[in-house]
């Protein structure tokens, strides 16, 4: 014979706890067949899983989950993954998230209309896309940072190449981003010549 579901709070039971299932298992080291033990882990990832076991003995369905920059202490990789993980640990209930982050990665992991953007006493949702954007964009529309000394002098090297050459060899030494695509659109000004 079963149990009953423990009631807390409330008059309804538990929902069953939903299996996780992560888009990329963090539990997995660099395709390694072994799990990470918590010895192993950094603050940031111990913190993360206290977090989220401690959400997890208290959800109940309909719950506002508030969380404040879940990301501190965790390396790029996690952050990247961390809104895609509380979707699937979370998705058998009918409950909410409401993050506070100032961290790109986790930004750019949603929508813009899921974005509440709070400046100067006024709170909008932002007016560029947010969800797989890159961080200089993201950081210019959001907390209008401007790019730093060498995004500058990369500008400013771009807008003076005046050969072919010159851009195809700044062009290929610049990762995926704004900049590069920039740097694109000068090369092609330069090639109809």
């Amino acid at each position: 014979m079963s149990r009953p579901p423990r009631v807390v709070g409330s008059a309804r039971p538990r929902a069953p706890r939903p299996t996780p299932g992560f888009h990329q298992d963090p539990r997995r080291q660099h395709g390694a067949q072994h799990l990470i033990h918590l010895k192993n882990m950094s603050s940031g990832q111990k913190m993360l899983v206290i977090r989220i076991l401690s959400i997890l003995t208290e959800i109940e369905q309909d719950s506002l989950v508030i969380l404040e920059e879940p990301e501190l202490h965790l390396d790029p990789a996690w952050t990247a993954q961390l809104v895609g993980l509380l979707i699937d640990l979370f998705r058998g209930y009918s409950c909410h998230f409401w993050i506070a982050s100032h961290s790109h990665s986790v930004i750019n992991s949603v929508p813009s209309s899921h974005v509440v953007h709070a400046r100067d006493g006024f709170v909008t949702t932002p007016e560029k896309p947010t969800l797989l954007s890159n961080e200089p964009d993201i950081a210019l529309s959001l907390y209008r940072a401007k790019p730093g000394a060498v995004a500058d002098f990369i500008e400013s090297a771009i807008s003076a190449a005046d050969t072919f050459d010159e851009l195809e060899r700044i062009v290929s030494q610049l990762g995926e981003s704004s900049t590069r695509f920039r740097a694109w659109r000068r090369l092609l000004e330069l090639r109809g010549r």
